[in-house]
């Protein structure tokens, strides 16, 4: 693994995490508000607002409360509060050592970046489940961690990829960016930063 970390050409790298170091299924949303209540019907007659609402929790518009607010009432009148974090935190699935291992080993040659569209519930249940369930936490393995919802700004709007390059003082030409979304590397690889798409990080992706 050193051996190959050495061979690696950027001294930067910023990642994506879900669908890069976490994997997702967006659809265990639908399924786990239909349960609630939330018929696929309704969900499909109101999927523009939904959408909104997602993208505003993203982007820190709106708090975890408020989104649950929003959503309380399609569902049945006995769903909690914690009920709906649940469902809501259901699309996270797992990571594996080996992927965060090889993050943990890329940082001791190289800066290390996280930049992630999320929002407060699911990184408060990565960063306290899914990392340390690997036997890792997350500031051991990123110099800094840049999330949608802290930053107001999402991917694939070029605000945010200039805000990570004015924090760090990063050089593009020197810089590879990882993502699972090629809309999010189109808008990177304008600002000069070299992109790469992956679904599932592996070592000949940082090479």
């Amino acid at each position: 693994m050193q051996n190959l970390i050495k061979q690696t050409m950027y001294k930067n790298y910023i990642l994506d995490l879900g669908g890069v170091l976490v994997d997702v299924d967006l659809g265990l949303l639908s399924s786990g508000l239909e349960k609630a209540g939330f018929t696929k019907e309704k969900q499909l007659a109101h999927k523009e607002t939904l959408i909104r609402w997602a993208t505003d929790y993203e982007r820190g518009a709106i708090s975890t409360q408020q989104l649950f607010d929003r959503l309380q009432p399609f569902c049945n009148p006995q769903t909690t509060r914690q009920m709906l974090l649940h469902i809501w935190n259901s699309v996270i699935l797992t990571s594996t050592p080996e992927r965060l291992q090889l993050v943990k080993s890329l940082a001791s040659h190289s800066r290390v970046f996280l930049l992630s569209n999320t929002n407060e519930a699911h990184w408060e249940y990565i960063r306290r489940h899914v990392f340390p369930a690997c036997g890792f936490k997350a500031e051991e393995l990123f110099e800094r961690i840049f999330l949608s919802y802290e930053m107001g700004a999402i991917k694939p709007e070029t605000e945010i990829y200039r805000m990570v390059l004015e924090a760090t003082g990063i050089q593009p030409a020197d810089t590879l960016f990882i993502d699972d979304n090629k809309n999010n590397l189109q808008a990177a690889s304008l600002l000069g930063i070299h992109t790469r798409h992956t679904l599932s990080l592996s070592a000949p992706d940082i090479l």
